[in-house]
């Protein structure tokens, strides 16, 4: 057999080899680009909904405070979140015991928002959903009639593992609701 031959085979399949290892590669950063863009567009759909609520808090509501309960991982209030000029009743509920049996990720959660008793389910990857409230000198309060901000803090992780580990996204922000300043 003619030496150059069997160069030129094993040349063609160290190129093959080369190629299917660079496939490979190139759909694992596929997977892990969508994965990412999953978790990412989770959070940003969840933390959207959630800075239009705060910033509805108290709008079209009448009585002296719209906070009804706040606590650490929920919070209930009134303001007009659906656009008939009358004031809903808000929930959202981070159901820490209550873990999501929907996916393979065994750190997440159950989150629901409630909106004059229609359940919305954000459930699917949530992992840290918190509350922390201020009075007006910042310092942290539950009292519902000295609160005057409200940071909250999100972290969601892909429902499914991708290669050895779960994506991560994390959103934090702290309101300062207009109709929470004059109470």
């Amino acid at each position: 057999m003619n030496i150059n031959l069997v160069g030129s085979y094993i040349i063609g399949g160290l190129i093959l080899l080369s190629i299917l290892g660079m496939n490979g590669t190139l759909i694992d950063n596929s997977i892990e680009s969508i994965g990412d863009y999953q978790v990412k567009t989770h959070t940003s759909t969840i933390a959207e909904v959630l800075a239009n609520d705060i910033r509805k808090i108290g709008y079209q509501y009448t009585e002296s405070n719209p906070l009804d309960s706040i606590q650490t991982h929920a919070v209930q209030f009134n303001g007009d979140v659906t656009g008939d000029n009358d004031a809903d009743v808000i929930q959202w509920i981070f159901a820490q015991s209550a873990p999501d049996l929907h996916t393979a990720n065994p750190s997440d959660t159950s989150l629901f928002r409630i909106v004059n008793g229609d359940t919305t389910d954000f459930s699917g990857g949530v992992i840290t959903f918190a509350f922390t409230y201020y009075d007006s000198l910042g310092n942290t309060t539950l009292d519902t009639a000295a609160t005057k901000s409200i940071h909250v803090q999100l972290v969601c992780e892909s429902t499914e593992k991708i290669g050895n580990r779960y994506l991560k996204s994390a959103w934090s922000q702290r309101f300062r609701p207009i109709n929470l300043s004059g109470i």
